[in-house]
């Protein structure tokens, strides 16, 4: 993949966590995301280059410049990067609302430098954020794929087959994969497991060994944990562990 990227997380506490990630990309390509079971809000900070971002069926065209972007728990949208650098700083932190009922993606223009440390005033900075008119995301043209990020969203600690998820919306394996592919850039099992990779760096930053971090997300098979965390974070869940633990 044609792009450089470096992360660097740190808990606040038992429901926060702030990372700071700087990003280089090298050629245009598009990109797929969901947000994982918990709400992102981030400044992101782009020095050159443009990514165009589709949240439901609106576009927004980023020039370099600065934005607050808040992500809901389980929202997807596509972007694509044209060359680019940029720098993020973000909090991830989990918010009481249902997920079934969230306000959608939304992003401003932004002048602030440096996201509160604290659940109150973060949350009043996304109150704020919320009051003004921004990209708002409308339902998904696909609403199998939706149906389907939904049902994973709610059982991906689970170990359910393909067969089992479409089941429960009522539809076919093949058609539930074919449409959540072509909405999310990304098949309903790589989905899966960036959410269970997503929340195994939670466990591991509040003491969990490697191994029960990966039976709390839904991982029967440690060696598959190790291969899958390793390919998401670029350093295997010891390592993370580790160098983490290291800096307190």
């Amino acid at each position: 993949m044609a792009f450089h990227s470096n992360c660097n997380y740190q808990m606040i506490d038992s429901q926060m966590l702030s990372f700071r990630r700087t990003m280089v990309f090298e050629q245009e390509q598009w990109l797929g995301g969901i947000s994982a079971a918990h709400w992102v809000c981030e400044i992101l900070d782009l020095r050159d280059g443009e990514i165009q971002l589709q949240s439901g069926s609106q576009w927004l065209l980023l020039k370099p410049g600065k934005y607050l972007m808040v992500v809901p728990a389980f929202s997807g949208f596509k972007w694509k990067v044209s060359k680019a650098l940029m720098q993020m700083q973000a909090i991830i932190f989990q918010r009481p609302y249902d997920h079934f009922f969230l306000p959608s993606v939304l992003i401003n223009n932004t002048e602030m430098d440096k996201l509160p440390q604290n659940r109150h005033d973060l949350s009043e900075v996304i109150e704020q954020a919320y009051s003004k008119p921004g990209l708002v995301s409308k339902p998904s043209e696909h609403i199998i794929a939706e149906r389907a990020k939904m049902a994973i969203g709610q059982h991906f600690r689970k170990t359910m087959s393909l067969g089992d998820i479409a089941q429960l919306i009522h539809t076919s394996p093949a058609q539930m994969s074919r449409h959540f592919k072509q909405t999310y850039l990304m098949t309903p099992v790589e989905y899966r497991t960036e959410l269970r990779i997503a929340e195994s760096v939670w466990h591991l930053l509040k003491g969990c060994s490697v191994g029960a971090a990966s039976e709390e997300v839904g991982f029967t098979d440690l060696s598959r944990f190790n291969k899958n965390f390793k390919q998401i974070n670029k350093v295997s869940p010891a390592a993370f562990k580790k160098s983490k633990n290291a800096k307190h």
